[in-house]
């Protein structure tokens, strides 16, 4: 009965969009157009939210391994930026304090004079 209470609250979310796509042709404001598409982002949060979905906090966070994957990293002269979220790829999420998803995100690392700083790795790079 719970995934079905969750299911129709999901289906209520999809008609929002259905409703957001079919008037999108004949839309002469596309902010007006993304202002529904944002608003029925925060709704599909809500039931999310609703079930104990939460999502994990990493931009300008410590890199945690426990919640968060490195898919690129940048150099740094900052030392007090070394190890750093700078920002996600796309959000990690837990339910009820277990990782549903981990973030994906770009990390600082700090390259001392000595060492250079030449640009940054990407794509599977460890922090």
């Amino acid at each position: 009965m719970a995934r079905a209470d969750l299911m129709r609250k999901v289906l209520d979310v999809l008609d929002d969009l259905d409703r957001a796509i079919a008037a999108a042709p004949g839309a002469a404001d596309p902010t007006a157009l993304l202002a529904g598409v944002t608003m029925i982002r925060d709704c599909l949060f809500q039931v999310l939210a609703s079930e104990g979905v939460q999502a994990i906090q990493t931009v300008g966070q410590r890199f945690d391994p426990a919640t968060a994957e490195a898919i690129a990293v940048e150099t740094t002269m900052d030392a007090g930026k070394d190890n750093l979220v700078l920002a996600e790829a796309t959000k990690g999420y837990v339910l009820g304090g277990s990782l549903l998803r981990p973030a994906r995100v770009k990390v600082a690392r700090h390259a001392s004079p000595a060492t250079g700083g030449g640009g940054g790795r990407s794509a599977g790079a460890r922090p």
